[in-house]
This record gives structure tokens, C-alpha cells and sequence, in this order.
């Protein structure tokens, strides 16, 4: 991937086609061999014991994702050298990945998902309904922030 020979990569690196399925290749290689997903040659039982392993690792209610998610994001903001100096804003803006100001449903549960919170999609659900304070469908940063990280009195 690191063709020009830098020894680090930029996002430039990783948006060539060639390169986007090599990454693609490996990501399903690695999380074949390290992770447990099932490859093309699996049995059907073995397709069953990991979709059964996953489900039991799906958070399953809203107050423990949200204490996973909020854990997990001051944890990867305070190890980020991209860091804003605000936590809280930082993970906002890992999970807006559109940069609309704004999170959809979608990119509540991807980026969930990503700080480590796999949980299912009705969970994503109450937690719209729940961070969604005017009811417009989407999340905005003040919403956000009085959810995942309340005020103490």
C-alpha cells in the first residue's frame, strides 16, 4: 500500500482502487483467521456457532451501550494524535462521518460499532429516541452530548 515508501500511510494511499481491494482482501483475511468469520470453504455449522457467538456479544441494552460507547470514545480520543483538545467533540465527529453537523441512524449504530459497542439495531433504535431531544430524526452535537455525557448536579 505504501507505494511511494514513506513508511506510514496517508488517506491518499488507502483511495486507489488497487489499493482499496487489497485492503479489502486483507481486512476479510484478518478477520478470518483472528476474529472468527466464517471463510468461503465453512461449513454450515460453523456459519451457525459464529453467528451464535456474535449475538451473544451484542450489547443489549441502552444504558450499557451507552456506557461502553462513552468509555470506549474518551479511550480512543485520549490515544489520538487528531485529537481537538475536546473529547467529547472528537467522538461527535468520529461518528458523524458525513461531517453534516448531524448523526443518522446509520451512522449511530456504524459508529457504535466502531468504538467497540455491538449491539442491535433496536437497541440503535431507542438510542435515537432517545438522544433525538426535537424529534427531527437525527442527532445534533448538543443532543449528543446530553445523552452520552450528562452533567453531574
Amino acid at each position: 500500500i505504501d507505494q511511494e515508501g514513506k513508511g506510514y500511510l496517508l488517506a491518499r494511499d488507502w483511495g486507489q482502487l488497487a489499493m482499496q481491494q487489497v485492503v479489502q482482501l486483507f481486512t476479510l483475511q484478518y478477520m478470518q483467521r483472528f476474529m472468527g468469520l466464517p471463510g468461503p470453504t465453512s461449513s454450515a455449522d460453523q456459519v451457525r456457532r459464529y453467528q451464535a457467538l456474535q449475538q451473544l456479544k451484542a450489547v443489549r441494552s441502552v444504558p450499557a451501550a451507552i456506557n461502553l460507547a462513552r468509555v470506549n470514545a474518551l479511550a480512543r480520543t485520549n490515544n489520538s494524535h487528531t485529537q481537538s483538545g475536546n473529547p467529547i467533540f472528537d467522538a461527535f465527529s468520529f461518528i458523524d462521518t458525513d461531517r453534516s453537523g448531524f448523526l443518522s441512524f446509520e451512522e449511530l449504530r456504524d459508529g457504535f460499532y466502531a468504538l467497540g459497542v455491538d449491539t442491535t439495531d433496536e437497541v440503535i433504535d431507542q438510542l435515537m429516541t432517545q438522544f433525538d431531544a426535537d424529534g427531527n430524526g437525527r442527532i445534533n452535537y448538543h443532543e449528543f452530548v446530553n445523552r452520552m455525557f450528562p452533567r453531574k448536579s
